[in-house]
C-alpha cells in the first residue's frame, strides 16, 4: 500500500503542468507609437493617422502633402503594479518601474514623377514590458508536521523583459479625390528574457533531524523574427472620412530560444506522514524552435468634422481573431540553421494562446487657434490571453506560460503646437488603469503543508485563485515632426 501511494505521488509530480507568469503580449493596444495618435486614443483609422499611417491605415500615407521626418517618444512613464495576496493570505507586493523609451521614427516622401503615390519608412517600438521583483519570508513555526520547533524560509524571484520592435515600408495611392488605397510590409523582432526561481526550506530546531527543501527554477532567452502585411482603404466625403484596415497574421522567418528548467525537493513527506523519495528533474534546450504569433485583425474608423466647425471627432474599432494554443517554444524542433540544437521534451516546451477580442477608441480635437490644437482620447485595451481548460487536460506534461494581466483603460490628452506650418510639436499626458481579480498566486508562503496534493509543490500552501492585480500607468508624451 505504501509503495502504491509513493508511485501515485511521483506520477502526479511528473505529469502536472507548470504554470508560470511572464511578460508577453496580451494587451494589443497598450502601446501607441506617435504622440498625436496616442493623444487621440489611436482612433485614427478613418483619418488623422498622419505619420503613423503605416501602422493604423496605410491608405492614409498619401494624406501628408510634403516630405516629412518625425521622431516621437514617450519621454517618461511611471508604472505602478500591485499584487494583493501574491505570496499567500495578506502577503501583498507592489512594483514600480520608470521607463524612458524611443517609440517612433519615420521618413515620408512623395514621388515627384507620380504625385499621387506616397511612400513611408518607419521604425518603432510596438510593445515593451519589464518586471523585476524579489521577496523573502522568514518565520518560526511551532509543531510543524511533527517537529517541535523549526524555522521556515521562503523566497521568490522574477526577472522578465519582453521587447517587440517593428520596421518596414508602406505606400499609398490616390485613385481619385475621394478614394485612397495603401499597403505596408513590416518586419517584427521579438525578444524575451525570463528568469524565475522560487524556494522553500524548513530548518528543525534540533541537530538530530535533517532540514527539508523545495526548489524551482526556470529560464528562457528567446527571439523571433516575423513578417506581416497591412492593406488599407480610405474614402473621403466633404466633412467625413471612413477607413478600413486589414492586418494579416504574422509569419515566422526564423528564431530560436534557450530554455532551462529544474524542480527538486528533499526530505519531504506526504500529508499522511509517508516519506517521498528525494527528487531532481532538470532539462536544458538550446537553439530550439520559437515563435510569438500576431493575429489577423480588421479595423474600421470614422473621422468627422462639421462644416465650418473647429471640432473634429474620431472613432475606431478593431477586431482581433483568436489564436489557438500553440508551441511558443518547441523544445523538440531545431530553430536555427547555423547551430546544432540541444533538444528537450515537453518539460521545456511552452504553450501560449489568445482569445478573440474587440477594442474601441474615441478621439476629439479642437482647434483653439491656427497654431494650437487641443487633443483628447479614450480607448479600451482588453486582455486577450486564453487557453481552454480542456487543452490543459489534454497536455498534462506541458508548460503553460501565463502573463498576469488585466483589461486596461487608457485616457490621454495634450496639445499640438504648430510653427510656420512646418514644425509640429506634440506634448501631453497619458493615464492607464486596470484591475483583475481571481488570479492565481505566484506562491503561497502561508497555510504551509508538507506536500500540496496534485502538484510538485512542497513546504508551501496550495496556490489559490485570490490574487488581485492592479495596474496604474502615468506617462509624459513628447514628439515632433517636420515638413520640408
Amino acid at each position: 500500500m505504501k509503495n502504491a501511494l509513493l508511485k501515485y505521488l511521483l506520477t502526479v509530480l511528473l505529469f502536472t503542468p507548470a504554470i508560470t507568469l511572464f511578460a508577453q503580449p496580451s494587451n494589443y493596444w497598450s502601446t501607441s507609437f506617435n504622440s498625436e495618435a496616442t493623444m487621440l486614443g489611436g482612433a485614427v483609422v478613418g483619418g488623422g493617422s498622419g505619420i503613423t499611417s503605416i501602422y493604423f491605415n496605410p491608405a492614409g500615407i498619401s494624406e501628408i502633402e510634403n516630405n516629412n521626418i518625425a521622431l516621437n517618444t514617450s519621454m517618461f512613464t511611471l508604472l505602478i503594479e500591485n499584487y494583493s495576496n501574491a505570496f499567500g493570505k495578506n502577503e501583498d507586493y507592489s512594483y514600480y518601474s520608470f521607463n524612458v523609451l524611443p517609440r517612433f521614427f519615420t521618413y515620408l516622401f512623395r514621388s515627384k514623377k507620380y504625385p499621387k503615390l506616397s511612400w513611408q519608412f518607419a521604425l518603432f517600438s510596438h510593445d515593451y514590458k519589464k518586471t523585476n521583483f524579489y521577496t523573502t519570508v522568514t518565520q518560526p513555526l511551532t509543531n510543524p508536521h511533527g517537529i517541535e520547533k523549526a524555522d521556515y524560509r521562503g523566497s521568490f524571484n522574477l526577472e522578465d523583459t519582453y521587447d517587440d520592435y517593428w520596421g518596414g515600408l508602406g505606400t499609398s495611392y490616390e485613385l481619385n479625390d475621394h478614394f485612397r488605397v495603401g499597403i505596408s510590409l513590416l518586419v517584427a523582432y521579438k525578444s524575451l528574457l525570463y528568469y524565475n526561481r522560487a524556494g522553500t526550506a524548513l530548518y528543525p530546531d534540533t541537530l538530530t533531524l535533517p532540514f527539508s527543501g523545495w526548489d524551482s527554477f526556470g529560464w528562457i532567452n528567446l527571439w523571433d523574427l516575423r513578417i506581416l502585411g497591412k492593406i488599407g482603404f480610405r474614402y473621403e466625403l466633404h466633412n467625413m472620412s471612413i477607413g478600413l484596415n486589414i492586418t494579416l497574421p504574422s509569419g515566422r522567418l526564423f528564431g530560436y530560444s534557450h530554455t532551462k528548467k529544474e524542480t527538486s525537493f528533499y526530505n519531504i513527506y506526504d500529508n499522511q506522514g509517508h516519506p517521498i523519495p528525494d527528487y531532481v528533474k532538470q532539462e536544458s534546450s538550446d537553439y530550439v524552435f520559437s515563435q510569438v504569433k500576431d493575429p489577423f485583425s480588421i479595423s474600421v474608423g470614422i473621422r468627422s468634422q462639421p462644416a465650418g466647425g473647429k471640432d473634429v471627432y474620431y472613432i475606431s474599432a478593431e477586431f482581433f481573431a483568436g489564436i489557438k494554443p500553440y508551441k511558443m517554444v518547441d523544445a523538440a524542433r531545431n530553430g536555427s540553421i547555423l547551430f546544432d540544437p540541444v533538444k528537450g521534451t515537453e518539460y521545456t516546451t511552452i504553450y501560449y494562446g489568445n482569445r478573440p477580442i474587440m477594442n474601441v477608441a474615441f478621439g476629439y480635437m479642437f482647434e483653439m487657434r491656427n497654431n494650437f490644437e487641443l487633443v483628447f482620447g479614450l480607448k479600451t485595451d482588453f486582455n486577450s490571453f486564453y487557453i481552454p481548460l480542456t487543452f490543459y487536460e489534454d497536455h498534462p506534461k506541458a508548460n503553460f506560460f501565463n502573463r498576469t494581466a488585466s483589461d486596461l483603460f487608457h485616457l490621454t490628452g495634450g496639445g499640438n503646437f504648430i510653427f510656420k506650418n512646418k514644425l509640429k510639436i506634440n506634448a501631453g499626458l497619458s493615464f492607464s488603469y486596470g484591475r483583475q481579480r481571481n488570479n492565481k498566486q505566484f506562491i503561497n508562503f502561508t497555510d504551509i503543508q508538507w506536500y500540496v496534493p496534485g502538484t510538485n509543490h512542497a513546504l508551501q500552501g496550495a496556490r489559490e485563485h485570490n490574487m488581485t492585480y492592479t495596474s496604474v500607468s502615468i506617462g509624459l508624451i513628447v514628439g515632433f515632426s517636420y515638413d520640408f
